[in-house]
């Protein structure tokens, strides 16, 4: 929803950090959507979600 803009302001960081958070919950299709939209990103938005992600999934995804 926030890569496309529906029902939120569109977001790709956002986007992108619930993806990494979906990924690391087990979620089969999410690892391969973030490559597919990450296509769609600066390096600096890539950086912001993935620390983004640290923080609101905490130790979970700092570990990885």
């Amino acid at each position: 929803m926030y890569f496309e803009g529906r029902a939120l302001p569109q977001d790709y960081v956002l986007g992108y950090m619930w993806l990494v958070l979906a990924a690391s919950a087990g979620q089969p299709e999410a690892p391969e959507l973030a490559v597919v939209l990450s296509a769609r990103m600066t390096q600096s938005q890539l950086v912001e979600a993935q620390e983004l992600a640290v923080i609101k999934g905490g130790d979970q995804l700092a570990n990885r």
